[in-house]
């Protein structure tokens, strides 16, 4: 079964981990299986090495949910290569990923494809995403909750030396008040806000320019900050005490027609 569908609403996703992490397992080790020449090429073409990061540039291709299901084997197994072959990389840390999928086709089949590679990653403690990027493409409420299930998914991989995610980038999609809802549940439930130094940060989630009904959203105000401009936050730090587990600047900025896909301001 999808990661998709197995969520039943933001009660249940602790519920995910459990089913979702029985499936990576069973997976590392097995090896990506790469299907095509051509998806090869383009994983291996993708993906470049940058301080401590490995990016992964695969924004304004015109990529659909099929290119992504095509190309995450390829690129799971060309990240797997490239920390394999680092020099001076101590054995078993784990590769921060800054991921940019910005500007493309992708929906909820493309999200699911992409989050089980990354958790393949993750459970294997080869690499992480530090810093992921899908805004203006076509995720709906189906997606978010793959994405809410990965997001999950960290509270067994902080055992393997795995950091927490810091950005999820999700503007121009097609997100409701629900989608919204199980993504800070989610991290909620997991490890934000994350610690770094003495101190903690919350999750960067950009989600303005969706079709959120905020007179219908039901978020606990000490769950998060809209980091306004008085507000003094920064991408990487809250001025809010306690700390909350997410940041959601522009939340007020949203579509005035609800309809999915209609009214996006591309």
């Amino acid at each position: 079964a999808s990661a998709s569908a197995s969520m039943g609403g933001r009660e249940s996703v602790s519920q995910l981990v459990p089913p979702l992490l029985a499936v990576l397992v069973q997976r590392v080790g097995r090896g990506a299986g790469v299907r095509g020449r051509c998806a090869a090429e383009v994983a291996e073409s993708a993906v470049s090495a940058s301080a401590s990061l490995l990016r992964v540039d695969l924004a304004d291709r015109q990529l659909s949910d099929s290119d992504l299901a095509l190309l995450t084997p390829a690129l799971a197994l060309t990240i797997q290569n490239r920390v394999e072959r680092a020099s001076g990389r101590s054995a078993g840390q784990p590769a921060a990923l800054h991921i940019s999928l910005e500007k493309n086709r992708v929906g909820d089949a493309g999200v699911e494809a992409l989050c089980m590679a990354l958790g393949s990653l993750m459970v294997a403690g080869i690499a992480f995403p530090r810093y992921l990027s899908l805004f203006r493409n076509a995720v709906t409420d189906d997606g978010a909750a793959t994405l809410a299930s990965l997001l999950a998914l960290q509270t067994y991989t902080v055992s393997l030396g795995i950091r927490a995610m810091q950005e999820l980038h999700l503007s121009h999609n097609r997100l409701t008040e629900w989608g919204v809802e199980t993504l800070v549940s989610a991290a909620q439930q997991s490890v934000y806000p994350y610690a770094v130094g003495a101190g903690k940060t919350p999750l960067w989630l950009r989600i303005e320019y969706n079709s959120v009904d905020l007179r219908r959203i039901s978020l606990a105000p000490a769950l998060h900050c809209t980091c306004t401009a008085a507000s003094g936050c920064k991408t990487h730090q809250c001025s809010r005490r306690p700390v909350p587990p997410v940041h959601l600047p522009h939340l007020d900025k949203q579509n005035r027609d609800r309809a999915y896909g209609a009214g996006r301001q591309w």
